[in-house]
């Protein structure tokens, strides 16, 4: 699908009005995270690689590695408050 906007301004920054249907056909939600760069000249909007995600790679944690118990780091050796 494709559709006209027009570039907007928003603070410092140009902006651009993505068209309902659009959002609704990426399944966008306002506050998603959208990778934008330029490809032989023609500017391309696409969701970011999840692999690369703090959610796509937390997404096949089984919970392995983590810590279990405080880890004692001897007694206090300067002016530390605790």
């Amino acid at each position: 699908m494709a559709a006209t906007t027009t570039v907007g301004r928003w603070g410092n920054a140009m902006a651009l009005r993505i068209p309902q249907a659009l959002c609704d056909e990426m399944q966008l939600s306002v506050g998603d995270s959208l990778e934008v760069s330029l490809e032989a000249g023609v500017l391309v909007i696409r969701r970011p690689d999840e692999r690369y995600t703090l959610r796509g790679r937390m997404s096949s944690w089984n919970g392995e590695g983590r810590a279990v118990s405080e880890m004692d780091w001897g007694e206090p050796k300067g002016q530390e408050a605790w």
